[in-house]
């Protein structure tokens, strides 16, 4: 579906509506999202023995904080269900359609791994607020996959044939994967050829 397209002499910008995105949850990432949930498959695995724990705090001591993990970064995972999905590590304000569905963690061993060099300097607090907002930006991405916030663009050149008055409609650049629409222009300004950069400023 074109959500936006800019026209200059025979050529189209278009931005498009990604119709099977990539889901995020494929990709290397930081965190492992763990949810538990009777309809749905969501995040990297379904949470295991929830029945035996009274709550979704229990569950995370009794399976995630043990000591074989040693110090663990986590945030809660909430799921409004309404007319389509979307999650956040914050709760909803509807109480009958939302409510927790599970965690993201991350191990510190694994994060001071990954994100050691560029923090190698912080404090242990201000690491764990790093880390948590790349976990934040984890459940973003996979809440712009869940609710369809995900674009592609094309450029096309059309020209009428010489010989009939058919225009004949050709794909000079394409890229998919631009997860949130917040982010459309800088993606298309990263990817396309420069020059058709002036295309761009008036998206």
């Amino acid at each position: 579906m074109v959500i936006k397209e800019v026209k200059k002499k025979n050529l189209v910008l278009q931005i498009l509506q990604e119709e099977n995105p990539t889901n995020p949850r494929e990709w290397c990432n930081l965190g492992r999202m763990v949810c538990g949930h009777n309809r749905y498959s969501l995040g990297d695995e379904k949470a295991k023995n929830t029945d035996e724990y009274g709550g979704w705090d229990e569950w995370l001591e009794g399976e995630i904080i043990k000591p074989n993990n040693g110090d663990v970064i986590y945030l809660p995972l909430y799921l409004y269900d309404h007319s389509g999905l979307t999650m956040s590590t914050t709760p909803f304000s509807c109480p009958w359609d939302s409510g927790q569905v599970g965690w993201i963690y991350v191990t510190m061993e694994k994060a001071k791994y990954e994100l050691s060099a560029p923090y190698q300097d912080f404090s242990k607090e201000d690491f764990e607020t790093k880390v948590k907002e790349y976990l934040e930006g984890e459940v973003k991405e996979y809440d712009q996959y869940l609710t369809g916030d995900v674009y592609q663009y094309s450029l096309l050149e059309i020209n009428k044939c010489p010989s009939c008055s058919h225009k004949h409609e050709v794909v000079v650049d394409s890229l998919c994967g631009c997860y949130g629409h917040e982010n459309i222009k800088e993606f298309v300004k990263d990817n396309i050829s420069e020059e058709y950069l002036y295309l761009v400023g008036e998206l």
